[in-house]
């Protein structure tokens, strides 16, 4: 019997759609990156290696960015009560994560 991989127990019960497409890109990049392991173990071009090593780096910026999206909406939808707070606080993230993604 063959082994399931480890991310095949991560259950998606309860989890939002948002929250579901973002694990599936996760599980997309991390096939990516055993590719460039693969492609330094077979000894490939570096122009090759860099290729596919910006891809990976382009869709975790993407995942950062919906991550930082998906706070900003969240900040905004729970402090409807108080406006202003709602709106610094999303800013405030914005401000802290935004310089890790491109």
């Amino acid at each position: 019997m063959t082994k399931k991989p480890h991310w095949v127990k991560i259950p998606y019960r309860g989890m939002s759609k948002e929250r579901k497409l973002l694990v599936n890109r996760l599980r997309r990049i991390e096939g990516q990156i055993r590719g460039l392991q693969r492609l330094l173990q077979e000894e490939k071009s570096c122009e090759e290696i860099l290729v596919q090593l910006a891809a990976a780096r382009s869709a975790l910026d993407e995942v950062g960015k919906r991550v930082i999206s998906s706070g900003m909406k969240d900040c905004l939808q729970n402090h409807q009560d108080d406006c202003e707070k709602a709106i610094k606080a999303a800013i405030d993230l914005f401000i802290k994560y935004s310089q890790y993604i491109k």
